[in-house]
């Protein structure tokens, strides 16, 4: 990779240091606040609405108007400012909306880095997408292991949470203001030569099941940490499964270009299989071991599909919109998906306890029917099985 996609590797490693914390531990802050598992379940939704409408305008009038590297200074400032909200805040509204601030600034950076990210070229082709994913997905791992440590020391407070969520976040923006720089102009590049007909039919099919797999991975987001304190485990044990599984999603993300490109009939019902195994070890009782092979699942059945709808997408949008286009994809996956599978995760743990796990297991196996279906009926694998990553 060249100069470029280290400083992308950087600033992937700064931004998804605090993903970790929040997708292992804000379930359980806000349920340590006095929450039901529903409205934690809820609120966590909630946090991807900003996906749906208001990131996707926002990075189309980024694009259509090259105004990108003003918007990524507001948005770091807004960042900045949601951050301290949260942490001095003594006010439910204002967490809540702390929370809410912080996480549309954090979708509009993760649409810049993705679609960046997406164009990497590595060796002289492209396909360093999962190399600089690698490095987020790795980064990710150690902030949840952070966690690991303190709870093992006993040191694991919410306040302790919130101000490492404060500062890594102050950090980042820092950084990334400084790495953010102005447009050039550059020559338009057109979108892949499919028929209209099968262009549309090939991002219909590729959305939905990025909706359904993506989706799916909301009730391990919004319910895994506390069902598992539920069932017995320790605040370390339950930190130690989540960080095993974000090593594990950042090794399939090393390699996820060159499983995709060249043994896609293979991978994709193997992800399927996974959602099954993953949805039964979590259901019945489980101990330490079964929560550790069940987020090494969890990092495969997200880490795969990710990087191939990421990559897939970028074939229906010219080179101009293709932040646009990331942000139409997580609009989809996490916006709508994520929202929907979150909330509905919750309500069916409090009203009939593991059931709730049926949940994912349905939604990611039917994604992964569509996502064959998508791959046979477009022109997309074609093109990656003939410009293989060096991934």
């Amino acid at each position: 990779m060249n100069r470029a996609a280290y400083l992308l590797a950087l600033c992937y490693i700064l931004f998804y240091f605090p993903s970790g914390l929040l997708k292992s531990y804000l379930s359980q802050f806000l349920v340590n606040s006095g929450f039901s598992y529903s409205v934690a379940g809820l609120i966590v939704g909630s946090t991807f609405l900003v996906k749906i409408f208001i990131t996707p305008t926002i990075t189309l009038l980024a694009d259509h108007t090259r105004s990108k590297h003003l918007l990524n200074i507001l948005f770091a400032i807004l960042a900045a400012v949601s951050v301290i909200v949260v942490s001095i805040s003594q006010s439910v509204f204002l967490l809540a909306a702390g929370i809410g601030l912080l996480m549309a600034s954090r979708s509009y950076f993760q649409n810049i880095l993705e679609s960046t990210a997406a164009t990497v070229h590595h060796h002289g082709a492209q396909g360093g997408y999962g190399r600089v994913r690698f490095a987020g997905s790795l980064s990710v791992a150690i902030g949840t292991a952070t966690m690991a440590g303190l709870s093992t020391l006993g040191l694991v407070s919410d306040q302790i949470f919130i101000w490492i969520l404060t500062l890594s976040s102050l950090f980042f923006s820092v950084v990334f203001i400084g790495a953010s720089e102005k447009e050039n102009p550059q020559k338009e590049i057109t979108p892949s030569s499919f028929k209209p007909s099968r262009l549309k039919r090939s991002a219909f099919l590729i959305f939905t099941a990025a909706a359904l797999i993506i989706g799916a991975q909301g009730a391990y987001y919004s319910i895994g940490t506390p069902w598992l304190k539920t069932m017995g485990l320790s605040g370390s044990q339950i930190f130690i499964a989540w960080t095993i599984g974000f090593i594990a999603e950042a090794i399939a993300f090393r390699y996820s270009n060159a499983l995709m490109s060249r043994h896609y009939c293979i991978v994709i019902p193997m992800v399927a299989l996974c959602f099954i195994f993953r949805a039964f070890l979590i259901w019945d009782a489980p101990g330490l071991t079964q929560a550790v092979i069940s987020f090494v699942l969890q990092g495969i059945t997200f880490s795969i599909p990710h990087a191939a709808f990421v990559i897939s997408i970028r074939h229906f949008f010219s080179s101009r919109y293709s932040a646009t286009g990331t942000s139409l994809y997580f609009a989809v996956a996490h916006g709508i998906g994520i929202t929907i599978f979150s909330g509905t995760s919750g309500l069916i743990l409090d009203l009939y306890g593991g059931l709730a796990w049926a949940l994912p297991a349905v939604s990611g196996v039917t994604g992964c029917v569509v996502w064959m279906v998508s791959y046979k009926t477009s022109g997309i694998k074609t093109q990656l099985i003939h410009n293989p990553s060096s991934d």
